[in-house]
């Protein structure tokens, strides 16, 4: 009897030597370093593997067929708002500049009164982009749906998708993952009021669309 009860004395002090407070704080900052790298390690790898694709001078651009443009929102005045005026004139640029062959508006134009992809038409052909070279997406909501509808309702398969800098690393790995060979455009002419919290936002929707890709398509980068 008294053998047993040394025995269990020895396990439970082998046990209180292994759970000590250096061991539990080594165990909390693996844990930490781990959640870090679910979160923010896949957009971290797509902003360090599209650096290469993304331009910030129109004559740079590689030719491609189409500029995918997002949508980013309307003035209660049914304009395109800053950031989507900015997409908007850096297509036209593309254009003229003869690297594109036609603008795909890609916006929600679901809800009344709220059409972004014909107010984006609107603005290319008063800055000189004739409508015939202007194609709408009333369907594009999100940057998903905008790369999947383009590849597979309009047949794109050359692309250069026109946003804000901070967007672009997710719009091109989208389009990439469904099948369009994409490289990135982006252009401010003016600051951004919460320039910051959407830059924050869009690591999280990186990271997001990551996991959502790798679900449906598997590991890679195309």
């Amino acid at each position: 009897m008294g053998g047993r009860t040394e025995a269990r004395s020895r396990t439970a002090g082998a046990r209180r030597r292994l759970i000590t407070l250096p061991r539990v704080l080594l165990l909390g900052l693996f844990a930490v370093a781990a959640l870090l790298l679910v979160l923010f390690g896949p957009a971290l790898w797509v902003i360090w593997r599209s650096g290469s694709l993304r331009y910030d001078e129109p004559q740079n651009v590689p030719p491609q067929h189409t500029a995918i443009v997002f949508g980013a929102g309307l003035k209660p005045n049914g304009t395109p708002s800053a950031l989507l005026s900015d997409r908007i004139h850096a297509a036209v640029l593309l254009y003229l500049n003869g690297k594109v062959k036609q603008l795909l508006m890609s916006g929600d134009g679901g809800l009344p009164g709220h059409d972004e992809p014909a107010a984006m038409a609107k603005q290319a052909e008063a800055e000189g982009v004739p409508a015939a070279a202007i194609v709408q997406d009333p369907g594009g909501v999100h940057t998903y749906a905008s790369c999947q509808r383009a590849h597979d309702l309009f047949g794109v398969t050359s692309a250069v998708a026109v946003s804000q800098s901070y967007h672009l690393p997710r719009a091109i790995f989208t389009c990439r993952r469904l099948g369009i060979h994409t490289v990135g455009f982006s252009l401010a002419r003016t600051p951004y009021g919460g320039d910051t919290a959407l830059r924050v936002r869009e690591v999280l929707s990186l990271d997001q669309a990551w996991w959502e890709l790798l679900a449906k398509k598997g590991p890679g980068w195309p």
